[in-house]
C-alpha cells in the first residue's frame, strides 16, 4: 500500500554523500511522524524516486 505514504524524505551527511549512502524516513497519511525509518540506504535518492513513482501509479491505476 505504497498509496497511503504521506511523505518520503532522503537525509544523507556529508559523509554519506560521499558514500553514496543516506537515511529514508517514511510517514504515513495517519502519522504527523516518520514511522519507518532506514538507515545505510545506497542511493537514497533513486529508492525515493521508486517509491514515489509507486505511489503515483497506484494513486492512478496505472
Amino acid at each position: 500500500m505504497v498509496y497511503r505514504f504521506r511523505n518520503v524524505q532522503v537525509y544523507q551527511t556529508f559523509s554519506q554523500r560521499l558514500f553514496g549512502t543516506g537515511t529514508i524516513s517514511i510517514a504515513s497519511a495517519g502519522s504527523g511522524e516518520a514511522e519507518i525509518v532506514v538507515s545505510g540506504i545506497r542511493d537514497p535518492a533513486k529508492v525515493k524516486g521508486l517509491l514515489d513513482q509507486g505511489r503515483r501509479e497506484q494513486r492512478t491505476g496505472e
